[in-house]
């Protein structure tokens, strides 16, 4: 409620007060932006303040942009407030998204403000112009140029005379040189540039690159190769089938852990070398030309340069060696590992474990080594499990085979009992067929009986229907003669009455 009845005295009093007192202090609105190019859809920050060298009573202002190319997504547009009576600035932020291309203003109208005595300050507004671009009107705009304005290397020319498009150069120093400073400017100031500086050099080739970035992303090499003289290089080949130079130079050399400094004479020449007192591995490095300074294993009987490379896993450090003995269920596979390509065993392509043989740094023993690609560890490995699957399995053939004779025991068992059941049932069928053609016999001559009885009976029938009508005449002809009889009689008995 004290804050509504702050801002509507307020507003009276910057209604009227302009007729009541008169200017007597001077401030202004600034408009700045955190860039002043934007691209569509992104979104950027505007700050308006407002201040004076006299203490601020009240004010109020409108910020004003076009809102076709402009969304306000955060911030008061219509602002009034008052100071405390020390407060001689005030800073408001407002977030915008650019919505579509081309050039727009943010300026502040409808502003007035008093000072803390009351008096009306004469203010100065400012705008700020902000510029709207689509994405591919900013990458269009990027700068194409990834050359360089000079090279330089500290104290030595280059060959050839530096031009810029020009790429590869040629720098001689003098054999007891191990270190030099490689200069370089690009000609775009937008454009970055990697691989200046104090480089460390040894004898032979030592090619250095210079990659020059555009602002657009485009990408030039250029190419200094520091070639340190050695007036008499120690050429040799190596077991991998490159040529190189024997290093004479100890500082240009990283002792790899185990192993100790020492010298040996190859060519009535003392050269640089580690050696290990428990692999009994001597080291020395060959600068391969285009490559860095690598280190090779020394045969010095057979006079041979074998790589010589490490694995780290858990703290072990592992030399990999040849070896032909591989269980015979894995597979000769080329491998990747920690940027490294080696030879390793797998049971199956896809699978994250592979055998390696190789050399313990540390402990100087040998043995086949079991890798998880996915962990990065590695272990011993041991065909323990082997040998107990190998038991567990011939138990389970023992048993299979038992099983297997007893099913077969069983089957001819059951082979048996099915031809018996099959005889008895063909015997089964006889019976029952002999049975019914028996039954069927009885039953004819059973049916002949029948039909003979009923002969009979129809014949009997017939007799006694014959004897019947015999009897029936003769009754008739006993009653005519009776009749005739009686009627004699009758004649007779009438004449004796007459």
């Amino acid at each position: 409620m004290l804050k509504k009845i702050s801002i509507f005295i307020l507003g009276i009093v910057l209604t009227f007060g302009g007729i009541l007192q008169v200017n007597a202090s001077s401030g202004t609105i600034s408009v700045t932006s955190s860039t002043s190019t934007v691209v569509v859809g992104n979104t950027f920050k505007v700050t308006v303040k407002i201040s004076s060298t006299a203490a601020l009573g009240s004010w109020q202002y409108t910020i004003s942009y076009d809102s076709n190319k402009l969304k306000l997504q955060s911030g008061t547009s219509n602002v009034v407030d008052y100071g405390d009576g020390t407060t001689k600035s005030k800073s408001y932020t407002y977030t915008f998204k650019a919505l579509s291309s081309g050039s727009t203003n943010i300026t502040v109208k409808s502003y007035r403000a008093y000072a803390w005595d009351e008096s009306l300050m004469t203010l100065t507004a400012g705008s700020k112009t902000v510029k709207l671009i689509t994405q591919e009107d900013l990458i269009a705009s990027y700068s194409k140029d990834n050359s360089l304005k000079s090279i330089t290397v500290d104290g030595y020319e280059l060959t050839p005379v530096f031009d810029t498009e020009t790429l590869e150069y040629t720098v001689s120093v003098p054999s007891n040189i191990e270190k030099i400073t490689l200069n370089a400017e690009v000609n775009d100031k937008s454009a970055t540039l990697t691989g200046t500086g104090e480089k460390e050099v040894s004898e032979g080739d030592n090619i250095f690159e210079l990659l020059v970035t555009a602002e657009n992303g485009s990408q030039r090499k250029y190419k200094i190769n520091i070639k340190v003289e050695d007036p008499n290089p120690i050429t040799v080949e190596t077991t991998d089938g490159k040529t190189g130079t024997i290093v004479k130079r100890a500082s240009t050399l990283t002792k790899p852990n185990t192993f100790n400094e020492t010298t040996i004479n190859i060519n009535n020449e003392e050269i640089p070398a580690f050696i290990s007192d428990i692999t009994k591995l001597t080291l020395v490095g060959i600068k391969i030309e285009g490559e860095e300074v690598s280190l090779y294993i020394y045969d010095e009987v057979n006079n041979t340069f074998t790589p010589y490379k490490e694995l780290t896993f858990n703290n072990i450090i592992i030399y990999p060696k040849e070896y032909n003995d591989y269980p015979e269920d894995y597979q000769k596979y080329e491998i990747e590992l920690n940027g490294e390509k080696l030879t390793g065993y797998k049971i199956d392509k896809n699978s994250d474990f592979f055998l390696i043989y190789g050399l313990n740094i540390e402990t100087g023993e040998e043995n086949i080594y079991k890798i998880d690609t996915k962990e990065n560890t590695i272990s011993r490995y041991t065909d323990e499990e082997t040998v107990y699957l190998n038991g567990n399995i011939k138990n389970l053939q023992f048993i299979i085979i038992v099983l297997g004779a007893e099913s077969v025991l069983l089957l001819i068992i059951l082979i048996c009992v099915l031809i018996s059941k099959n005889k008895s049932k063909k015997l089964y069928k006889k019976i029952i067929k002999d049975y019914e053609n028996k039954h069927s016999k009885d039953k004819e001559d059973e049916d002949k009986k029948e039909k003979i009885e009923e002969l009979k009976s129809e014949e009997k029938q017939e007799e006694k229907k014959e004897k019947k009508e015999e009897i029936k005449i003769e009754k008739i002809e006993v009653e005519e003669i009776n009749k005739k009889k009686k009627k004699k009689l009758s004649d007779t008995q009438k004449l004796n009455n007459i």
